[in-house]
């Protein structure tokens, strides 16, 4: 009887069956966190670009806004209104 750790270090092709050695099992299984850690990183690098294009987007719309100059164009027409 063939316990499922077992299972997992033979594999098989067209020519025979084999027996993958411990350290090659080791590899394929760094391999798939090393794959799983890439798909990681380039999601977190798009998720970062899109939060910074909707970040631009955004300071550009408070810019365009122009509160400060508003303001001071009410005041000098609060003041004007005073002074006639």
């Amino acid at each position: 009887m063939v316990d499922e750790k077992e299972k997992v270090l033979v594999w098989k092709d067209d020519k025979g069956e084999y027996k993958l050695g411990y350290s090659q099992y080791l590899q394929q299984q760094t391999l798939k966190v090393n794959q799983y850690l890439l798909l990681a990183v380039v999601i977190m690098i798009v998720m970062l670009a899109v939060g910074a294009w909707y970040a631009e987007s955004l300071v550009t719309r408070i810019d365009n806004l122009n509160i400060l100059s508003r303001l001071t164009a009410n005041a000098v027409r609060s003041v004007g209104f005073l002074l006639f």
